[in-house]
């Protein structure tokens, strides 16, 4: 009966030490994973811009279906006293050659886009990781555009008549990525505060 006590209480006493460590640790891990979160938006939402509000605080996690495959998961606003100044938009894309696609996709008031980002993918390495920024600057090309430059119709891959150039041997996963930053400057005109 001893040792059932014992094995007992050494359990009791791990579980109550494994309960202080993880309320000790909690404020650091959530100020770790805000940290981690700012430092990605930043690449969407430059100092620059200005905004004075908290973007992580101001988050709308409603998913929306924007079209087809393509899913808006997060909104961060970026606003400057009560004036929204820009947005950035987390999509997904299930149309990847490999399956899902996740952006980051930073869009001004007037419909520009300020910088995208690829945050997750599982492409073919050296056939569809292109997207990356670290692979390749095709990403970048989409910065300064918006639904008029070019044309709405314009908005995909030049196989398919548009104006955005596909890499070597992978069409599918660019017109992924086209589709889902037009579904995304489209869903961001049409919910645009006046």
């Amino acid at each position: 009966m001893k040792p059932a006590l014992w094995l007992g209480l050494v359990a009791l006493l791990a579980a109550l030490a494994l309960g202080i460590v993880a309320q000790v640790a909690e404020p650091r891990i959530a100020r770790l994973q805000r940290a981690a979160e700012l430092e990605r938006l930043r690449v969407a939402l430059p100092p620059a811009l200005e905004f004075d509000n908290d973007p992580i605080a101001d988050v709308d996690t409603q998913i929306v279906e924007l079209a087809p495959g393509i899913s808006l998961r997060e909104t961060y606003p970026a606003r400057k006293g009560r004036r929204l100044i820009a947005r950035v938009f987390k999509v997904r894309t299930q149309a990847g050659y490999s399956g899902a696609i996740d952006l980051l996709m930073g869009v001004r008031a007037n419909g520009e886009v300020i910088n995208v980002r690829v945050l997750a993918h599982r492409e073919t390495p050296g056939l569809g990781d292109p997207i990356e920024e670290s692979k390749s600057d095709w990403i970048t090309r989409f910065t300064g555009r918006s639904l008029s430059n070019p044309d709405a119709e314009r908005w995909a891959v030049s196989k398919d008549g548009g104006a955005f150039d596909a890499f070597s041997g992978a069409t599918i996963t660019p017109r992924a990525v086209v589709e889902a930053l037009k579904a995304t400057l489209e869903f961001a005109a049409r919910t645009q505060p006046t």
